[in-house]
C-alpha cells in the first residue's frame, strides 16, 4: 500500500497542516473583508429606510 519513511511521513503532515492553516486564514480574511461591505450595505439600506417618506416624522428636539 503506502510505503513512506519517517521523512515523508512528517513532510506529508506539514503540508496537510499548512493547508488547514492556510484555509483557516483566508476563511478569516475573507470574513473581514466582508465585515466593511455589509456594514456599507445596512447604512445605505438605513438611510434609504429614513428617507422615505412614511419613517420622516419630527424627532423629538432635546435642549
Amino acid at each position: 500500500m503506502w510505503n513512506l519513511d519517517s521523512d515523508q511521513i512528517r513532510e506529508q503532515f506539514v503540508s496537510l497542516s499548512r493547508c488547514k492553516r492556510d484555509s483557516a486564514m483566508l476563511k478569516q480574511l475573507l470574513d473581514y473583508f466582508a465585515l466593511p461591505e455589509n456594514f456599507k450595505k445596512a447604512a445605505q439600506e438605513d438611510e434609504q429606510s429614513r428617507g422615505s417618506p412614511e419613517n420622516k416624522r419630527a424627532s423629538p428636539v432635546c435642549f
